[in-house]
């Protein structure tokens, strides 16, 4: 495990984004999950995602309805 840390993802219960140095985009939706995670990775807060979505333009949709 040389180069990872440990990290909890969806400790509050609701799905996150993990982005890996290498550019490898996970959507994480399993609730307190740990995993090794390599240095480098950022952990997109459900916040963070939506503000990422408004940037790039790309809808977003509650029960498949687009909000």
């Amino acid at each position: 495990m040389r180069n990872k840390e440990i990290a909890i993802i969806s400790d509050a219960g609701k799905n996150e984004w993990i982005w890996m140095p290498e550019g490898v985009l996970i959507v994480m939706d399993q609730p307190y999950y740990f995993s090794p995670l390599p240095k480098g990775t950022k952990v997109l807060s459900p916040d963070e995602t939506k503000e990422l979505f408004a940037q790039k333009g790309i809808p977003t949709y509650k029960c498949n309805v687009k909000k």
